[in-house]
């Protein structure tokens, strides 16, 4: 079931959401996995996906103490890469 409390969007709107980020994310099929069947990289994965749900107009990602796993660094390179209003103010780093 979906809460759609605190939102404007359909159940269904929800989870096509929540395919689409997850399928950003190369995640396939999960949304119905629970959080201990994932690996820690999938879980790095999901985490990123939810990031991306609310489309937000600033993303900060901070993995200073586990650092993303390659793949995760990865998607979210290339994903902000294709997002238009990110490309001008794209930056990545380590501190």
């Amino acid at each position: 079931s979906v809460d759609t409390r605190h939102t404007k969007m359909t159940a269904g709107e929800i989870t096509d959401r929540v395919r689409e980020c997850l399928d950003l994310v190369h995640l396939h099929g999960v949304e119905s996995k629970a959080t201990n069947e994932l690996s820690g990289g999938m879980r790095q994965r999901v985490k990123l996906a939810q990031s991306f749900a609310h489309s937000p107009e600033v993303l900060f990602l901070d993995e200073r103490n586990a650092g993303p796993s390659l793949m995760a660094e990865r998607i979210a390179r290339n994903e902000l890469k294709r997002q238009p209003r990110w490309t001008e103010s794209l930056a990545f780093g380590a501190v």
